[in-house]
């Protein structure tokens, strides 16, 4: 399909070679004598492009370029101008002009303009689908039978890169195609995590990967023993790809030192964060910490977390000259108060924050027509962290903690994936409502879509009675119930959730963030 310009000019008689030179390169130019009657056909057709003139009786180049910008606010415009005032060029830019062009125009110039500004998203996209085509070659499933934990790492990095490379692209097609090959990679990734994880969890092998129990021993438990002061920040609910996006607000900041880790199963805010503040499994926190571990309902899993970590700093010898602080933000109006109480964290070795934030996002979501339109993909996802990011009252405490020489720690307990998928699942009443996860006495699931648990001890998930089971959802599963599938489906396919097993959820950020020096 051809690109349609408008071309207004009060003198566009005196242009018609040029709208001729840009005919016969496939363009289709229509043409328009003031800014009155642009603004006109601007509100009864679509256009790629507008070529404006700057010096028009009536309304201006300017003023006809403000209509514009309220009228189609993403509407490319090119001005044509004889001046080369440096004001007009300000004043311009500042509206969002896309480009100029300086009378008398060569043919030349305004074909490379035209082509630059119109075919600058298709240019781009099929550089990037040759780029992105040569990368996920060189990751082709072939090369996955016997890779290691270290190189699904890689892959996962890879993947989010290009999450944030298509994030304000326009083209559908090279979307889906990431997409559908995220699917396969998350086939492969579910089979790995089958294979390996008994054998992490009961120590069977001396190489695994860094999971949710070693966050603190490896990475902030070191700094403090140099004596230096530690916020520990864990950003629930956030995957790789969220951390990529925020990264790059944080850089001007902060250096920036990453690394990933493996989330426990189930990837769930009572079992993945509750083993990084007690850096222990599930099952031996319900052993050792009966009291903490029996006293969390559905409703309340993380009661305990500040407990679980002051103990392990007893077993690990962490001698603090104070207690660590613990600062857990569960909704907007708590999170206020952070920036004030981080202007005393400069007297204090050790504070935590925990933030709840993207979590309490992605479950209202399923509720909030107004959250649906706006996370209704992963670029939704992504573009929604950032916004609030960028206006939160934790960016402002880590902006205020630059000046206190504060080294951040900062993770998620695990990830998130759209479901789309529902798959059966039969179960007695005691059984958890989790939709990507379940557990109790009484479940069949079918095993090509869950991971099926009967002996939960050799995953190291607490077993009160010899009949408990678990069933965690591989890929973009979610489990409902046979007499209330269509129901369920309808109500979750699209949304958020986690608890299950799949890139997205389990591979994770660790950062390290050390001030710049000034």
């Amino acid at each position: 399909m051809k690109k349609k310009i408008l071309w207004v000019d009060d003198e566009i008689a005196s242009l018609l070679s040029q709208v001729t030179i840009l005919e016969n390169y496939g363009y289709d130019v229509k043409e328009a004598m003031s800014g009155h009657d642009a603004l006109a056909m601007i509100e009864r057709e679509d256009f790629d492009l507008v070529l404006l003139d700057e010096q028009m009786p009536g309304i201006d180049g300017m003023e006809t370029f403000k209509g514009i910008r309220l009228h189609s606010p993403y509407l490319p415009v090119i001005m044509v101008t004889k001046s080369e005032d440096i004001a007009l060029v300000d004043e311009a830019f500042g509206y969002r002009m896309d480009d100029f062009l300086i009378k008398p125009i060569n043919p030349k110039q305004l074909l490379a303009t035209v082509k630059r500004v119109v075919d600058r998203q298709s240019i781009i996209s099929v550089k990037l689908a040759e780029e992105y085509t040569k990368a996920m070659q060189e990751l082709s499933k072939d090369r996955l039978i016997g890779i290691n934990w270290n190189e699904w790492i890689e892959i996962h990095r890879k993947l989010s890169k290009w999450d944030n490379i298509f994030q304000d692209l326009n083209d559908k097609n090279i979307k889906k195609t990431h997409l559908d090959t995220r699917k396969s990679f998350n086939v492969q990734f579910c089979k790995y995590i089958e294979n390996n994880y008994i054998k992490w969890v009961s120590n069977e092998e001396d190489e695994r990967p860094t999971l949710s129990i070693d966050i603190m021993k490896k990475y902030v438990f070191p700094l403090l023993k140099k004596g230096k002061k530690v916020v520990f920040i864990l950003l629930d609910c956030m995957r790789l790809d969220q951390w990529n996006a925020l990264e790059k607000l944080i850089q001007s900041y902060y250096r920036i030192e990453n690394h990933h880790y493996f989330s426990i199963l189930p990837t769930a805010t009572p079992y993945s964060r509750n083993a990084i503040f007690s850096g222990l499994f599930p099952s031996d926190m319900a052993r050792f910490y009966p009291e903490y571990w029996g006293q969390w309902s559905e409703g309340s899993q993380n009661r305990y977390e500040k407990e679980l970590l002051i103990e392990l700093l007893k077993r690990e010898g962490i001698r603090l000259a104070r207690p660590p602080q613990f600062f857990k933000i569960l909704n907007l109006s708590e999170s206020a108060r952070l920036p004030s109480i981080t202007k005393s964290w400069y007297k204090i070795p050790f504070a935590v924050i925990v933030v709840n934030f993207i979590d309490i996002l992605l479950h209202t979501r399923s509720e909030l027509d107004v959250l649906k339109e706006m996370m209704y993909d992963y670029d939704g996802l992504r573009a929604l962290t950032v916004a609030w990011f960028l206006k939160s009252f934790l960016f402002e405490a880590m902006r205020i903690m630059v000046g206190y020489d504060i080294t951040i720690v900062i993770t998620s307990d695990h990830g998130s994936i759209m479901v789309e998928n529902g798959t059966p699942i039969e179960a007695g009443k005691d059984v958890s409502v989790n939709l990507r996860y379940k557990h109790g006495t009484t479940i069949r699931c079918n095993m090509k879509d869950a991971l099926f648990i009967k002996e939960p001890l050799k995953y190291k998930l607490p077993s009160e009675n010899v009949h408990k089971k678990y069933a965690i959802a591989k890929e973009n599963y979610f489990f409902v119930y046979p007499t209330h599938i269509h129901q369920y489906e309808k109500r979750y396919k699209g949304t958020f959730q986690h608890g299950g097993i799949s890139l997205e959820e389990i591979i994770l950020p660790v950062a390290i963030l050390s001030p710049h020096k000034k």
